[in-house]
C-alpha cells in the first residue's frame, strides 16, 4: 500500500482517515510497520465498526473460536499479527461508527 500511495504521489502523512470494513488481519496489519510497530499513516485516524474492537479485544470471543480460527486470527504470527497490535497504535486517534 505503502509503495503504490508513494507511485500516485501521496505521503503516508497525509492520509487523514483509514477506514476498516473489518479488523481481519489481511487488512489491519498494514496500519504499522509489521517489525517496529510505527505508524504507517501517522496523522490519520482510525475508523472502525463499532462491533469490532468488542470482538477483537475479548477474550472469552477468542478463548471461545475454533482451533482454526484461534490459529489464523487471533494468535500472533510472524507474518500475521493480530489485529490488536494495529488498532491498539491508533488508540488516541480511532473512533467507531454505529451500525
Amino acid at each position: 500500500m505503502l509503495a503504490n500511495l508513494g507511485a500516485a504521489g501521496v505521503a503516508p502523512t497525509d492520509i487523514e482517515a483509514v477506514l476498516l470494513t473489518h479488523m481481519h488481519p489481511d487488512h489491519s496489519a498494514g496500519l504499522t510497520d509489521m517489525e517496529t510497530g510505527k505508524l504507517n499513516y501517522p496523522n490519520a485516524e482510525l475508523v472502525v465498526h463499532e462491533n469490532e474492537p468488542r470482538h477483537w479485544f475479548d477474550d472469552a470471543k477468542m478463548a471461545s473460536a475454533t482451533e482454526r480460527a484461534k490459529s489464523s486470527i487471533f494468535r500472533p504470527h510472524a507474518s500475521r499479527p493480530r489485529p490488536t497490535r494495529s488498532a491498539r497504535a491508533y488508540s488516541q486517534r480511532a473512533r467507531s461508527f454505529p451500525a
